[in-house]
């Protein structure tokens, strides 16, 4: 993962348009480094999601300018941010040892995912009317989550993520993407929400999860509650 020099001389001589990275963890900075190292253009560099921990970049610096990483948030200050330095960070509630950090990519991201799993939580709360969820009760909320702008916005996370409804059938929400772009210095959107071609895509999940299920049944109940 981190030893990609012989993949990246391979690349300089076959000179692709550009080149898409499907990363994960030390594969990311290690492939980020090997490109600087052979001069590819990182305007045409693009990694997905997990491809865009500000930390990755900053070893590179001014030299990974131009890198992007598409992301279904935007870093960077926003309401809820203000209230986690003001109660946790500022407090010594914390161990990260740099306050900038819960301005960066993977920060804001996991706020968004804590979030929807404490929506979740709420959500089953809510229609199971108790406190005290179980594990099948929380898939449910899970299964029917629905943050609204509205709600965004009343949790201090307007801009952060964009809104998110999920069922049964659709686990994901198959929501769409920015891509943001290294300045050197950190990530900052460059365009606005691109959507997946859903037509395309979603026939062959749908076909291909049909043939795991039948290969792999049978699969776990639901102890007697329905999805939606």
């Amino acid at each position: 993962m981190q030893n990609q020099s012989a993949q990246w001389l391979q690349i300089r001589r076959e000179k692709p348009d550009y080149v898409m990275m499907w990363g994960w963890g030390a594969m990311n900075p290690g492939a980020i480094n090997e490109a600087v190292k052979t001069r590819f253009d990182m305007n045409r560099f693009i990694g997905i999601w997990w491809s865009g921990h500000d930390d990755d970049l900053m070893v590179a610096g001014q030299k990974a300018k131009g890198y992007k990483a598409l992301s279904w948030n935007i870093p960077g200050k926003y309401p809820v941010i203000d209230d986690i330095k003001k109660y946790v960070i500022d407090k010594g509630l914390s161990k990260i040892k740099n306050a900038d950090t819960i301005y960066r990519n993977f920060y804001t991201r996991g706020i968004i995912i804590s979030m929807m799993q404490a929506e979740a939580i709420r959500t089953a709360q809510k229609h199971f009317n108790t406190s005290k969820v179980n594990a099948e009760q929380v898939r449910w909320g899970l299964e029917n989550l629905n943050i609204t702008e509205a709600r965004l916005e009343e949790l201090g996370m307007k801009g952060m993520g964009y809104p998110i409804k999920t069922s049964c059938e659709d686990h994901s929400g198959h929501h769409p993407a920015w891509v943001l772009e290294w300045n050197g210095k950190e990530f900052e959107p460059i365009t606005n929400l691109i959507a997946p071609m859903n037509d395309v895509v979603r026939p062959m999940l749908e076909e291909a999860a049909n043939k795991y299920a039948e290969s792999n049944s049978p699969w776990p109940g639901r102890n007697n509650i329905p999805c939606n």
